[in-house]
């Protein structure tokens, strides 16, 4: 299911998949919030160029390097 989001005001269009699965590490889990089940989460990915266009707009959202046990891929929290 594709749907619509607003992120720093702007729409981002997404696809929905309730099969997406993350192994996050303790620091990564810790800061996101969301639960884990034997290790297993749930996340959401977005392109490279579009974390480091929010990243350098905004200076304050975290981003937690290596978040993945699996992938070696950041983790950003917006706010």
């Amino acid at each position: 299911m594709r749907i619509t989001i607003r992120v720093d005001g702007q729409p981002l269009d997404m696809l929905l998949d309730t099969g997406a699965s993350s192994f996050p590490t303790p620091a990564a889990a810790r800061i996101s919030g969301t639960p884990t089940v034997e290790g297993e989460g749930v996340t959401s990915y977005i392109t490279t160029g579009t974390l480091e266009r929010w990243h350098k707009a905004h200076r304050d959202w975290r981003v937690v390097e290596d978040a993945d046990v699996e992938v070696a891929v950041p983790h950003h929290r917006s706010a």
